[in-house]
């Protein structure tokens, strides 16, 4: 497709992975060395199964069963954004926003299908969400 497009969503995940880094060091969080490791510990988690999922899918076949393909992009992008939603509320539509054009954008590009997408990013939410809601609430406890 275009050059500029092509760069645009390669700038994304890792656009989205600075930003996930850095949600530690704002103020509401950096206070609580407990609200810290909650953040890392759970998002890492997220990412290690949305790869896990990735290679599952490769071994298994998951994905090509249906006449799909895997979107690690779609998956790790979902997963930071979901992790972020959780720990900055203030974030949460400007990270859905950025999420839906991506994910726009990578079907217009033609890098996957609509259903491609649409399954990784569930896939993404199934491994990161029950992570960062046991972390939020261990984060609850350590006042």
């Amino acid at each position: 497709m275009s050059p500029l497009l092509d760069s645009v969503a390669d700038a994304v995940n890792p656009s989205l992975a600075l930003f996930a880094l850095a949600v530690p060091f704002t103020r509401a969080i950096r206070q609580r060395r407990a609200l810290v490791t909650a953040y890392l510990v759970s998002t890492a988690i997220g990412i290690a199964g949305i790869y896990a999922v990735g290679a599952l899918d490769r071994a298994l076949g998951l994905w090509l069963r249906f006449g799909g393909d895997y979107s690690t992009h779609t998956a790790f992008a979902t997963s930071l954004v979901a992790s972020m939603m959780f720990w900055k509320p203030a974030w949460r539509v400007g990270l859905g926003a950025v999420l839906v054009a991506y994910l726009a954008l990578i079907v217009f590009v033609g890098y996957h299908s609509i259903a491609d997408v649409a399954a990784s990013a569930v896939a993404a939410l199934l491994v990161t969400v029950p992570g960062q809601l046991l972390a939020r609430h261990y984060a609850s406890t350590k006042n």
